[in-house]
């Protein structure tokens, strides 16, 4: 819906004068940048694909399903978030990596979403920064739900995607359903050789004989060309296995990670193919989906990775392929300390199903032989898996095996926020682990999943109480949503509120709760069910008319200043709503939508409830003065655009009424950080470099009384950032 005519004068008249006043007018004399590190929130997510770079193999690039990139330069040991240049929530989504072997610093990357709004990223500077150098060719780098052919989660179209022929100048790319498409100029244009409408799944160019290419198609087995660099014809190779999933060649042998069936191995180019290791590669329940090995001492050492393979997750052969036996196996060598012996322990390693050898592992990717082979058995030492919760590797020839997570954001945290009247107490709702608590600002997280739910989407801290009462919004992905509550989550359990037995088990979305005169009030905006409050013991939907479609967005938000009587909600579906009387009843003040891709932000001044600041996806933030009385559309309220921005994410208030405000990314607009003391007169940059590479897409900010400031991100945990 649109302002009314009247609403629209008034706004375009003031939109005209911000923006030349805006241009125009410096930052005051502002507090210094923060300094920016990721939180203790690590290791949660997906990470498709790993690769390291062959100039110097202590450099490491993982790809996630949400996150985009992080690098490493120190074996894996730390993890830096490497987003820079990326423009759009699909350039996130990573099915591929690969070194040149032509040019050092020279990365590519597939990126899309079930083949759409992705292409060919390319980084020049070792994958710190990327630019999108084509949108030709697309890949799926998630889940490829809705289409029949694929499976629903995984296996994904993710692995071995890009080859490059370094001495014919060619680069080769299998896409997600286009075929195989060759470029001779890095990637800027493209030349279909065929293969489109198959879903494609691994790919392996042969250096000895650079006209030759293999290629998996799903369900459907191994493909070859061998005038690549020219007509570049396919065909299916008879006798291969069915469901190819990575491709893998060592010298003369190219090994698949052939799905339900094992692995396979052909030496003749396919004439002939092998199934290797009999009962040591089961094919009773894993699906093996990824393969790995090199050359060494004149035999192929050989990595396979399953999903659901359990103390098979990871099986190996050190004699070319002849014997094979799990490598992670022994639950006493799967250890749970970040980097090493003398590392912390990681919040997830508690949860057996999610960690290596796990029932709930994935392998997804592997990287091994990139050192220098030694020592009596002329094995390389390292070893690296990436895939469900994170990066594992082993230092000690697929002995002992560590979380390689430190810096690893990879999750999806919906809010932030904490009880201010105890220092460090910090709280997170995440998309996969509901809720987690800190008692050190993040630096450490424990998790605390409330009872059948699997996603946290907002959390809500009754000021009334002390310590401060927690409330958080949870569900399912479409059912069984509730709110919890309680006193203490470090101490206590959860409380159901009882909000499903009302609300048809639809998701709060957003959560606001107040105890006032000791009277606790509860208000919950639910996904596709309206408003509802709870006052005592009794829930009453008290608006059907805001939050009566489904989010795309999948949020929306509350403001409510402490002890205020005037309560407010953006619905970027329907508009922005007030309650004069805690919720009771609501009026629709502004028709004003958020795009799908953002909540739709408020925030009050917390000395002044009357001060609303609106922040709208597409347009820009904007203050009312006045608010707890008349509407927009009404001509009584006038806002005041104070940052034009396309770009306008989360905003927030601290304690001391300065309004903060984090830019999401696209084309046009850098992502970063900004605060301002004069109610958005003017405006300081707070974010850094860190910050720049990683809050790409920020869900939500919290600014705790010691001035740290918390960011929870859409792919990438929760950043803080520490005064100077």
């Amino acid at each position: 819906m649109r302002p009314s005519p009247r609403a629209r004068a008034a706004i375009a008249a003031i939109t005209i004068t911000v923006f030349g006043l805006f241009a125009a007018r410096p930052a005051a004399s502002a507090p210094g940048q923060l300094a920016f590190h990721q939180s203790g929130l690590v290791g949660g997510g997906f990470v498709n694909v790993l690769a390291a770079d062959p100039s110097n193999p202590s450099t490491l690039l993982a790809g996630g399903d949400v996150s985009g990139f992080h690098v490493s330069t120190d074996g894996g040991a730390t993890w830096t978030t490497s987003n820079t240049g990326i423009t759009s929530l699909f350039q996130l989504q990573v099915a591929t990596i690969l070194y040149s072997h032509a040019t050092p610093g020279l990365v590519y990357a597939g990126v899309g979403k079930k083949g759409t709004g992705g292409g060919l990223l390319v980084s020049q500077d070792g994958g710190h920064s990327w630019s999108l150098r084509s949108a030709v060719p697309q890949f799926s780098a998630g889940d490829n739900d809705g289409i029949k052919a694929l499976p629903h989660t995984h296996p994904r179209s993710t692995g071995t995607l890009l080859a490059e022929d370094p001495t014919g100048g060619f680069l080769y790319a299998a896409t997600f359903k286009q075929g195989v498409m060759r470029s001779d100029d890095g990637g800027h244009t493209w030349t279909p050789l065929g293969l489109a409408g198959k879903y494609l799944r691994g790919l392996a160019f042969d250096p000895a004989n650079p006209d030759t290419l293999y290629v998996g198609s799903y369900n459907d087995g191994v493909y070859v060309t061998t005038n690549a660099s020219t007509t570049g014809t396919f065909t299916k190779i008879a006798g291969s296995p069915t469901t190819p999933e990575e491709l893998d060649l060592v010298g003369d042998s190219l090994y698949v990670a052939g799905g339900k069936f094992g692995v396979f191995r052909t030496r003749n180019g396919g004439s002939t193919w092998q199934q290797l290791g009999g009962s040591s590669i089961p094919t009773n329940g894993p699906f093996w989906e990824s393969v790995a090995g090199y050359r060494a001492c004149g035999r192929d050492v050989i990595y396979a990775g399953a999903k659901g393979g359990g103390g098979n997750a990871i099986v190996r052969s050190v004699d070319d392929g002849a014997t094979w036996g799990s490598v992670t196996g022994d639950p006493s060598l799967i250890h749970r300390t970040i980097g090493g012996p003398g590392g912390p322990t990681w919040w997830l390693g508690g949860m057996g199903t999610m960690v290596l050898a796990g029932g709930g592992y994935v392998a997804s990717s592997i990287v091994t032989g990139t050192g220098a082979p030694g020592g009596a058995d002329c094995l390389d030492p390292d070893v690296w898996v990436a895939g469900r919760s994170g990066i594992w590797a082993s230092q000690n020839e697929a002995q002992d095996w560590y979380p390689m997570i430190e810096g690893l954001g990879v999750s999806i945290a919906r809010d932030v926020s904490g009880d201010p009247s105890i220092a460090g107490r910090t709280y997170v709702a995440a998309a996969d682990w509901v809720f987690l608590f800190s008692s050190d600002g993040l630096d450490s997280v424990t998790q605390k999943r409330a009872p059948g739910v699997v996603r946290g989407t907002d959390i809500s801290i009754d000021p009334g109480t002390s310590p401060s009462r927690v409330y958080i919004g949870a569900g399912k992905p479409s059912t069984n949503g509730e709110v919890f509550s309680s006193a203490n989550p470090l101490t206590n359990g959860w409380t159901d509120e009882g909000l499903s037995s009302v609300a048809s088990g639809r998701i709060p979305l957003a959560v606001s709760t107040q105890t006032i005169a000791s009277q606790r009030i509860v208000l919950a905006a639910v996904e596709g069910n309206g408003i509802w409050r709870k006052v005592g013991g009794t829930w009453t939907q008290v608006n059907a008319v805001a939050m009566a479609s489904w989010q795309p967005s999948r949020g929306s938000s509350f403001a409510w200043a402490p002890g205020a009587s005037t309560v407010y909600l953006f619905d970027h579906e329907s508009g922005v709503w007030r309650s004069n009387d805690k919720g009771k009843t609501w009026t629709k003040i502004w028709n004003i939508r958020s795009s799908v891709a953002g909540t739709g932000y408020l925030a009050v001044d917390p000395s002044n409830p009357g001060r609303l600041y609106v922040s709208q996806t597409g347009t820009g933030v904007y203050r009312i003065d006045g608010a707890a009385s008349g509407t927009v559309d009404g001509g009584a309220l006038s806002p005041t655009l104070i940052y034009p921005s396309s770009g306008a994410g989360p905003i927030e208030t601290d304690g001391a009424g300065n309004l903060w405000l984090a830019l999401n990314a696209s084309p046009t607009v850098t992502p970063g950080l900004f605060r301002s003391d004069d109610a958005g007169g003017s405006w300081s940059p707070m974010s850094d470099a860190a910050y720049q590479a990683t809050a790409l897409y920020p869900y939500d900010l919290w600014i705790a009384p010691d001035g740290q400031v918390f960011v929870a991100t859409n792919g990438n945990g929760v950043l803080v950032g520490d005064p100077s």
